[in-house]
């Protein structure tokens, strides 16, 4: 008796088509996962520098927002406010001393290292990704203006002044807290300049 054992061609056919239909299923899977470990961990961030906000006199509550802001833009348009209420943390070293500086700076504004180099006394240039986790504990696009190893020297946006409330990363893209521009010059020890000049639109 003759057995049909079938097309080998088409089984491998199916067996690539069954595999396709499950990555994006796998895909998925993972973001949910990469996701959930992100809200966690911005929890966590939260809760810490909650405590140090409150150690230093500032109750505020952390709010977790939709999604990660990367950016002063998404952060405005998470939180529904303007641009200039958000205080970018940015941080800066120096060419020379090889030391971090903080600048808060309006969303609204772009830092102009001109300004920046003649208050500061040498060049200056952004930190890599590494240097800002080392010197601030928290990675770009969550550094909070507090709760830093040592304390950084930190140069404040005059303009975040016009502001009633502002809002500053929390030390996690998905988190954020709400204060004046008081608050921010007194949680950071920081200096009002003139740092900065008003970004395109």
């Amino acid at each position: 008796m003759r057995v049909a054992r079938g097309r080998p061609d088409l089984a491998l056919r199916r067996e690539v088509a069954v595999d396709q239909g499950a990555q994006p299923l796998r895909m998925a899977e993972r973001r949910d996962a990469a996701d959930r470990e992100a809200r966690v961990l911005a929890h966590e961030r939260g809760v810490g520098l909650a405590d140090r906000l409150a150690a230093a006199g500032h109750d505020a509550r952390i709010v977790e927002l939709a999604g990660a802001a990367r950016s002063a833009q998404e952060a405005a348009r998470f939180l529904g406010c303007a641009l200039g209420q958000i205080a970018n943390s940015l941080v800066f070293r120096g060419a020379r001393s090889r030391e971090p500086l903080l600048v808060m700076s309006s969303g609204a504004n772009r830092v102009d290292t001109v300004r920046l180099e003649a208050l500061v006394g040498e060049p200056v240039g952004k930190a890599e990704a590494e240097f800002v986790r080392e010197h601030t504990g928290f990675a770009i696009g969550g550094v909070a203006p507090l709760g830093h190893p040592q304390r950084l020297r930190t140069l404040i946006d005059r303009d975040l002044s016009e502001q009633g409330e502002i809002w500053a990363a929390a030390g996690h893209p998905h988190t954020v807290f709400r204060l004046d521009f008081d608050a921010l010059v007194r949680l950071t020890d920081g200096t009002p300049a003139e740092v900065a000049v008003r970004a395109a639109p």
